[in-house]
Parts: C-alpha cells; sequence; structure tokens
C-alpha cells in the first residue's frame, strides 16, 4: 500500500509542476511582449541546448536551489518550519533567473516555480519513502523538456 502512495505523489507532483507552469505561462503571458523563458541558450545547436536546458540546468538548480539551500537552512541554521526555507529557496531561484534575460516578469514566474519546487522538496523529505532531490529534478526536467520541445517545434 505505501508503494502505490508513493507512486501517487511522483505522479501528482509531477502532473502538478507542469499543470502550474502552464497555468503560470499563459498568465504571465499577458504581463510581457518578450517571451516568457530564458534566451540565454539561444545560440546553442538543438542537442546542446537541450543538454543545457533539459538535462543539466535542471539538476544543478535542484542541487543549488533546493536541496543546499533547503537542507542548509534546517540542519545549519535549524529553522524548524519548512515555510521559511521554501520561500527562501523560492525567492533566490527566482531572483538569479532574471539575470537569464533581465525581464521581471519572467523573474516573478520563476519565484513562483521555485516556491513549488521548494515544496515538492519539502514534502518529500518529510515522507521519507522517496528521494526530495529526485522527485524535484524529475519534475523540472518534465517542464523544461515540455518547453523545449514547444519551442523547437
Amino acid at each position: 500500500m505505501k508503494k502505490l502512495r508513493r507512486n501517487y505523489f511522483i505522479t501528482f507532483s509531477i502532473l502538478f509542476s507542469v499543470f502550474l507552469s502552464f497555468i503560470l505561462t499563459y498568465l504571465f503571458s499577458f504581463l510581457n511582449e518578450k517571451p516568457i523563458h530564458s534566451e540565454i541558450l539561444n545560440n546553442y545547436s538543438t542537442l546542446k541546448s537541450f543538454i543545457f536546458r533539459v538535462l543539466i540546468g535542471p539538476f544543478f538548480e535542484t542541487l543549488i536551489f533546493q536541496a543546499i539551500i533547503i537542507e542548509f537552512l534546517i540542519y545549519h541554521l535549524k529553522i524548524k518550519t519548512l515555510t521559511m526555507p521554501i520561500l527562501i529557496s523560492g525567492i533566490i531561484f527566482g531572483s538569479l533567473h532574471y539575470f537569464n534575460n533581465f525581464n521581471t516578469t519572467y523573474m516573478a514566474y520563476t519565484i513562483l516555480l521555485g516556491f513549488m519546487f521548494a515544496l515538492i522538496y519539502a514534502t518529500a523529505k518529510k515522507r521519507k519513502d522517496i528521494n526530495p532531490f529526485f522527485i524535484t529534478f524529475t519534475c523540472h526536467f518534465f517542464i523544461n523538456f515540455i518547453a523545449f520541445v514547444i519551442r523547437i517545434y
């Protein structure tokens, strides 16, 4: 029974993150004349862009912005509730995305995604039956993968 619940959590996390990303992209597109995505890798080949946007980017962003920041805040600063680590992680995640194309709308979009990734990480961490890094990376991977496929077609 525990495995089934674990699978539901994984499925729900992935579907929720992709759905929220689509909703936010749609809503934020009304606020901005520029595209709501990073333009930093536009001059790369499709393969290089895929590797950086879909594999390397989500891996290192999950490592830095969720795993390291949340773990540091919980274990070294002894923050008991998860609200503050989620907020700090999301704000740092989104704020640093501002430098991708100096777009405040994109920054607001990525702050909200950062909150979602941090919430998924923190929830998985509490569960103890799933690796929080793995599920957060997987959600980030699917969002970037779908965005990548949409952009090349």
